[in-house]
């Protein structure tokens, strides 16, 4: 397995302290990356099955949130 990045550890550190999915770009602005950067490590790390994602329909945003949050994501 591959070693996180350091915009990995930003953005898995963030979304362990959230109660609720975040958009893409709420990560980005929490962890001080570009949307570009949070956008292609969340996809990453979906791909590493860390984060889950959802597109929403109302705002289009991916939805993104810890594996081990208690909480499902939106239907």
């Amino acid at each position: 397995m591959p070693k996180k990045t350091d915009a990995e550890q930003r953005i898995l550190t963030f979304l362990k302290k959230k109660d609720w999915p975040c958009t893409t770009e709420e990560i980005a602005k929490g962890t001080k990356l570009s949307w570009q950067t949070a956008q292609i490590n969340l996809f990453r790390l979906t791909h590493e099955h860390k984060v889950q994602y959802r597109k929403a329909p109302q705002a289009e945003a991916i939805l993104s949130c810890h594996v081990e949050c208690k909480r499902e994501l939106p239907p």
